[in-house]
């Protein structure tokens, strides 16, 4: 969208002038001395003194006033054309009044010839603004509509090979369990690296659903989410596996031109004291950050979890019940701890919204990453510290809540965080946690910012620290300062 006029001149200039008031008092005075006229019972000489305190009037009217009013109505078109763009009836009327206001504006107007002339490349130079803003957003309405139909296409074709090639393979299969293996594996992003010999870094493969169709492998989607269906069916005796297994072995990836993660469809939820970037197909965020102060402790922990009222129902987890009663020794793991939000009981309430909760290991849910929050509780009594984190996907092995909670199990947890020691220098710290049992000590899992932004697939970006701290790696975790009695 071209640029349009800050928000500072415009506050600017309505405050210089309030020139719809004075020509609207005008506009009374000459309807006043037209009355005037058509009575015919009024002495001359008053009429001309009305006569020259009108031209007065006009005179004194300052075109840059003028100009600013005709600013404002433009302002005002593109605001009721953003509104129209959304298809409202009664906005339009409102965008046809505002059109015939400008348009009355510019008839009462007695400016000098070169004065209405600077003023008339003025206003055409906003309303080829607006125009060219009603031009993008027809531009981004029609590639929004030829993305959603290519998707569409896709899928059609996915369907068509499948009856085609396919259509006995699963005729013993449960077909509500293939359709969501079959969504999975159009979905997923495959796990499989790519080396990039010129430069020896971890590059990774775009979902089949970013990749074009010469790229996309029909058979051997179809061949994953046939074997993801035949392990789930208890009795599945026409399912051929021995044909899968081959065409599998057959059938091989090709590297995508853009080998990055894909562009990320992620959205900021943001809450008292933390915010997430949340992933509504996922119903989970993939990372979140905050800052700490010193502690209110203002506030005791909430009795139970809670669907977030600022999400839409379809990015709601199914339920809210505990991970344990589907799959014993996983916790309702706080991606934001709860023990960090007291600064007021509606902060601490709202860290415990579903969309601050994924599956989480319970013996290292309670144990090292209860030692990290630890630190911070000691440290953010120091000084302000700066926390990031983040969930990352790598398999579907343990995905055991796709079906009570339609999500999936994080396979890594990480953290970053930032704070300045007592000479104000910067002191960071950073973990890279698999989501398993038996972890051990904290320390064998302490790792530079770097090596968590090589790992990463979420598409959202290099973590925000500074440049010349992200390939620190500290060798020990931060010993409990004096006094505290968290650590």
């Amino acid at each position: 969208m071209p640029d349009a006029i800050s928000q500072d001149e415009y506050f600017r200039l309505l405050k210089k002038t309030d020139v719809l008031g004075h020509l609207l008092r005008v506009n009374d005075n000459l309807l006043e001395a037209e009355g005037l006229l058509e009575v015919a019972e009024v002495d001359n000489s008053k009429l001309d003194a009305m006569n020259k305190h009108i031209l007065v009037e006009l005179e004194v009217s300052h075109p840059r006033a003028a100009y600013n009013t005709l600013t404002r109505c433009v302002e005002t078109s593109i605001q009721v054309t953003e509104v129209q763009y959304a298809e409202s009836v009664e906005s339009a009327l409102k965008h046809v009044q505002v059109e015939k206001v400008c348009d009355q504006l510019l008839e009462r107007m007695q400016l000098t010839d070169k004065q209405n002339a600077a003023l008339h490349d003025e206003i055409a130079t906003l309303k080829l603004k607006l125009e060219a803003h009603k031009q993008q957003q027809r531009q981004d309405r029609a590639a929004m509509q030829a993305q959603q139909s290519s998707v569409a296409s896709l899928l059609q074709n996915v369907k068509n090979d499948i009856k085609k090639r396919y259509g006995s393979i699963v005729v013993a299969a449960n077909a509500t369990t293939f359709q969501n293996n079959l969504h999975l594996e159009l979905r997923r992003t495959p796990p499989t690296h790519l080396i990039d010999n010129s430069t020896k870094n971890l590059k990774h493969q775009k979902p089949f659903l970013n990749s074009s169709p010469s790229t996309m492998h029909l058979p051997l989607v179809f061949a994953l989410a046939v074997a993801a269906t035949a392990t789930a069916t208890a009795d599945v005796t026409n399912v051929h596996l021995d044909k899968i297994s081959e065409l599998a072995k057959t059938t091989t990836l090709k590297p995508t031109t853009n080998p990055r993660p894909p562009p990320s469809n992620d959205f900021y939820i943001h809450h008292d004291g933390y915010s997430l970037l949340f992933n509504c197909e996922r119903r989970t965020a993939d990372r979140w950050n905050y800052t700490l102060a010193t502690d209110k402790r203002d506030a005791t922990r909430p009795p139970s979890f809670y669907s977030d009222p600022s999400i839409p129902a379809q990015c709601q987890q199914y339920s809210t019940k505990a991970y344990a009663a589907v799959r014993g020794g996983y916790d309702r793991g706080h991606l934001v701890a709860s023990s960090m939000m007291t600064d007021s009981p509606e902060q601490r309430h709202q860290s415990h919204y579903m969309t601050n909760i994924a599956p989480q290991v319970s013996s290292f849910n309670q144990g090292i990453w209860v030692t990290t929050e630890d630190i911070e509780a000691c440290y953010r009594n120091l000084n302000r510290i700066y926390t990031w984190g983040g969930i990352l996907y790598t398999d579907e092995a343990n995905d055991y809540f796709y079906e009570s909670h339609g999500i999936r199990t994080p396979d890594y947890w990480w953290k970053v965080v930032l704070t300045k020691d007592s000479s104000g220098q910067d002191k960071i710290i950073s973990w890279f946690f698999p989501n398993q049992e038996n972890l051990g000590a904290v320390d064998k899992y302490l790792v530079s910012v770097n090596d968590i932004e090589a790992r990463l697939t979420d598409g959202l970006g290099p973590i925000p620290v500074p440049t010349a701290l992200k390939s620190f790696k500290a060798t020990t975790s931060w010993a409990k300062p004096a006094g505290c009695s968290r650590a």
